[in-house]
């Protein structure tokens, strides 16, 4: 596993074990700003994976994608989201 692969890894550890909850998203693109974040698996919301399965979506099944937090009442988190032109 590579640098990248390894904090991805640990930050996801940490954050299941704090109860949140994931899943995996599409390959990045370079130049694509809207690459990456949509989800690789059609039922994401009703995902419980545990950190074994993380780590194999970010180091096997989807190496190049991201690992997306399933916010809301799933891990007790809401985001806001803003975006800028520039």
């Amino acid at each position: 596993m590579d640098a990248k692969t390894e904090f991805r890894v640990a930050e996801t550890r940490a954050g299941i074990a704090r109860g949140w909850r994931y899943h995996p998203l599409r390959k990045v693109i370079t130049g694509d700003k809207n690459s990456g974040k949509p989800p690789q698996v059609k039922d994401w919301p009703n995902l419980q994976a545990d950190a074994d399965t993380v780590i194999k979506w970010a180091s096997r099944e989807f190496p190049y994608g991201n690992i997306g937090l399933i916010c809301g009442d799933a891990s007790d988190i809401d985001v806001l989201d803003i975006r800028s032109e520039e």
